[in-house]
């Protein structure tokens, strides 16, 4: 209730509270919580007379509560009556004042008001939260920033923003140094989810300055067993650059980590911080395997590292050395067919292309074996294609619902639907004759069967 205004020379801080000239001898109100080990909420009450402070309080919510539960705070009775109320809750008294709040405290407040002598209730304007506005705070997807705790006070006030002046791309994040609701503050950005790889190196391009001389900084955090145990910590010192310069961070932790928070702060002070482009050193793929569909016909799949969709595969006989195999450029799905000349066990490698002359090391060997041939066509009761060769119109029977992906000879997907359980027709009128893959996956298995079009 009310809300924090800066003044026009960003001199001192505003308090503005909403007007009322509401009296009582104490202040109101019912909530749930559940506060996280070592934290509490928070309630702040200021009252003001023509501009002077005439009462200040603050109330610590330090009981859990999973039903509503009222609490009542006393006030002073003889003081003169206020014509202006502030009044602010905080789910984690650890987030006050440019503190890093808990997480997972929670907080959730009704029927807030004022009781007279009479314990008649004085509502303060939509005591009862039945009245909301929207607030607009553009935030970029899948990123956490400062802006989040600034939204709910003023929808113009922010300290991270959208940027045309990218490094690639159409836009970069913005972030600031500023003096904000009375004291300078950070403008910090943050990401937070799965990961489950081990990176040699974290890249991101940037520009940053700072009147004071003082260095934003970029943190990298691994965690384990959901994010109760922290493997592994990295801080990056940012200096001032009037152009985009490329950052190179060196990870070192031994354990393969369950999620990453990656972290941009500026300091508390006038500084700008241009952030674009973050990605991480070259992954190896995994899980290279290798399934002969005919006696001369292989399907290679592996597993995608993140963010690469550009492969480097090289194949050959059982054994063969590294560096005399075939070796072909993949830049489709996980999944690439080869003909081999002749019908025996053969390896395979998968390798990442991240950019030009930059790999990683070699994946594999994924061994094919002839000994596997046929074995999509003994599961004919679960997936077949008929008539196969076809005019273009297929009929897939499935025993489960699926999703159907259709191959051509360069591994590129050129039909893709989710099919259900039972017989269907799919027209392929469209594509060209030839020799194609048609794989189906459901949730219980993955199979390959080749099929021919002649029109």
């Amino acid at each position: 209730f009310g809300g924090m205004q800066i003044s026009n020379d960003f001199s001192e801080i505003i308090w503005q509270g909403i007007p009322s000239n509401i009296t009582g001898n104490s202040f109101n109100f019912h909530y749930k919580a559940e506060f996280q080990p070592g934290d509490k909420g928070l309630v702040y009450i200021i009252l003001k007379n023509d501009g002077q402070l005439i009462e200040e309080l603050t109330y610590d919510i330090e009981t859990n509560a999973t039903e509503w539960t009222a609490i009542e705070i006393p006030i002073n009775a003889n003081l003169e009556e206020p014509d202006e109320i502030f009044v602010t809750f905080m789910s984690s008294k650890h987030g006050m004042w440019g503190g890093t709040p808990v997480l997972g405290s929670w907080l959730q407040i009704d029927d807030v008001h004022f009781s007279n002598a009479s314990n008649e209730k004085l509502y303060l304007p939509n005591g009862g939260f039945e009245d909301w506005q929207n607030l607009t705070t553009e935030e970029p997807v899948g990123w956490e920033t400062s802006n989040l705790s600034l939204g709910a006070i003023r929808d113009d006030i922010k300290n991270v923003e959208k940027t045309t002046e990218s490094y690639s791309g159409e836009y970069a994040a913005l972030l600031e140094g500023k003096f904000m609701f009375g004291e300078f503050d950070s403008g910090e950005i943050k990401y937070r989810g799965e990961f489950d790889v081990i990176p040699e190196k974290i890249y991101f391009a940037y520009k940053y300055n700072s009147t004071m001389n003082a260095n934003g900084e970029m943190k990298v955090s691994f965690f384990k067993n959901n994010g109760e145990h922290l493997i592994g910590l990295f801080i990056y010192e940012i200096n001032p650059s009037a152009e985009y310069a490329i950052a190179e961070l060196e990870i070192d932790i031994n354990e393969l980590p369950e999620e990453i928070e990656i972290e941009f702060i500026t300091p508390r002070s006038p500084s700008q911080l241009w952030i674009d482009q973050i990605w991480f050193s070259c992954f190896e793929p995994s899980n290279v395997l290798g399934e002969f569909i005919t006696e001369t016909e292989v399907k290679i799949a592996w597993k995608s590292p993140y963010g690469n969709n550009k492969f480097e595969i090289e194949w050959g006989e059982e054994g063969f050395e590294q560096g005399t195999g075939t070796i072909e450029t993949v830049t489709f799905d996980n999944i690439y067919f080869i003909t081999v000349p002749e019908t025996k066990n053969h390896d395979i490698y998968v390798r990442s292309i991240c950019a030009d002359n930059e790999f990683s090391s070699w994946a594999g060997p994924g061994l094919a074996s002839p000994g596997i041939i046929g074995i999509d066509n003994r599961d004919m009761e679960y997936f077949n294609v008929y008539p196969n060769p076809s005019n273009g119109n297929v009929y897939i029977k499935s025993k489960e619902n699926a999703l159907l992906k259709i191959y051509n000879m360069l591994s590129e997907v050129v039909y893709i639907k989710n099919i259900n359980a039972g017989n269907q027709l799919i027209e392929l009128n469209n594509i060209s004759e030839g020799v194609y893959f048609v794989v189906i996956e459901s949730e219980t298995s993955k199979s390959t069967k080749k099929l021919i079009i002649k029109h």
